[in-house]
């Protein structure tokens, strides 16, 4: 009751859903939050595959005997059909008809619940030795879930590739960021076996390299259909795996529902993977696209150009986006990644025969005097338009505005609206 009070105050608009423990006391409680008209309806685990057990009774418990996958199906099925309550009657009980005597037995002994809490004073964390950050690609993937997006056919499962073999082989990630060996697993979903065969033949690999550590998938169920579980067993079968790659996210992802709750969707298709990724210490690169237009981004922020709502990116630990210019000739390419263990960074790259190649920092390479004098103006002040910029340096407005296209076709800038951003 009082954390819907002050969610409600806070955010009038919101519709609170309460996930009830399927017992007396519990219903009881969801029931007084829809009356008191801070919560709207609530739902419940699915009983009867609870085997009506008094050590079954919380959708946490439905988590640790059905596991994540089908916990958020249950939840989702469950959200499209809430239970609407009934009033409580004189006595503070309730007549619920959706709940029958038989499954309210489970509540007359008090269930005893394993209460996962992590709590820790900020005395005894600071004198706590805690292990680094384990680093899968030395400064931009480090372990947990990472978002790379960029425009389609852009170079994103050549680059995906590259870094699978540099896992697999322990040599060179972008030709000059040493990695650790270890066992990698690509899920590359939008490739026939003889164009994974093609890459692999032109990627500059020796013809005797020992590449029994790369696992390629090309076709496996959806995110709920059993993918989850297979990805779940390779990692169990694999002591020393480093690295997964989902190439895309859209072919794998759990199918959206048609009326269903747009943001939850997204971020419960990340949150599945987020949680394999820390429960192995391995890195999941998931791959998608970015928005058709930079126009459908608003607020100026690479970090919302991903494809869909927030929620993808809200669950990922890292953020990547990889951008260039179309055309015969354009093989240079602007790397961005920020994330809560990675310095924010934006990097060269080069596309030559064999890969991608690291050539340094994009804010210092291959930037005119003039170019390097407007990156360095956006990466202090954020957005601005041509005006803005050309007041501030001094510049024509009418030829900055040419130049400033002309930067942002080559993938130099980021542009919405009127506005040219990093």
């Amino acid at each position: 009751m009082p954390v819907s009070q002050v969610i409600k105050s806070k955010i009038h608009s919101i519709k609170i859903i309460i996930a009830a423990d399927f017992d007396k006391a519990g219903i009881k409680d969801a029931i007084k939050c829809c009356e008191a008209g801070v919560a709207d309806s609530y739902i419940l685990p699915e009983h009867h595959e609870l085997e009506v057990k008094a050590e079954f009774t919380d959708w946490n418990d439905y988590s640790r005997k059905y596991g994540a996958d089908k916990t958020r199906a249950a939840l989702l099925k469950a959200i499209e059909k809430p239970i609407i309550p009934v009033k409580l009657d004189e006595q503070g009980d309730f007549n619920n008809p959706q709940t029958s005597d038989a499954d309210m037995k489970i509540s007359e002994q008090e269930p005893e619940h394993i209460i996962r809490v992590k709590c820790i004073n900020a005395n005894d964390l600071l004198r706590k030795e805690l292990p680094p950050v384990k680093w899968t690609i030395g400064g931009i993937l480090p372990t947990g879930l990472s978002l790379l997006g960029g425009s389609p056919k852009i170079g994103k499962s050549i680059l995906s590739l590259h870094f699978s073999l540099a896992v697999a082989l322990g040599g060179m990630a972008l030709g000059k960021i040493p990695v650790e060996r270890g066992s990698a697993l690509y899920l590359a979903l939008e490739d026939p076996e003889r164009r994974l065969k093609d890459r692999l033949l032109n990627s500059g690999i020796k013809s005797d390299a020992d590449l029994s550590k790369l696992d390629l998938v090309t076709e496996i169920p959806k995110q709920n259909g059993g993918g989850m579980d297979w990805i779940k067993k390779w990692l169990d079968a694999h002591s020393d795996a480093r690295l997964v790659i989902i190439d895309t996210l859209q072919k794998f992802r759990t199918p959206k529902t048609k009326n269903g709750d747009i943001y939850a969707a997204d971020y419960a298709a990340m949150e599945g993977l987020k949680l394999l990724a820390d429960d192995y210490s391995v890195q999941f690169l998931v791959i998608h696209h970015n928005r058709k237009t930079s126009k459908d981004n608003s607020s100026g922020d690479w970090g919302d150009n991903f494809l869909g709502t927030t929620g993808l990116s809200g669950a990922a630990d890292t953020l990547l986006s990889l951008t260039r210019a179309r055309g015969q000739g354009q093989n240079m390419a602007i790397f961005k990644f920020t994330g809560r263990d990675v310095e924010e960074r934006e990097l060269a790259l080069e596309l030559n025969e064999f890969g991608w190649i690291l050539k340094g920092d994009a804010a210092e390479f291959n930037l005119t005097e003039k170019e390097r004098c407007i990156v360095n103006f956006l990466k202090e002040k954020g957005s601005k338009t041509p005006k803005e910029i050309a007041d501030a340096l001094g510049f024509n407005t009418h030829i900055l505005r040419t130049e400033l296209q002309r930067m942002a076709d080559k993938g130099k800038l980021s542009k919405t609206g009127f506005s040219y951003f990093l």
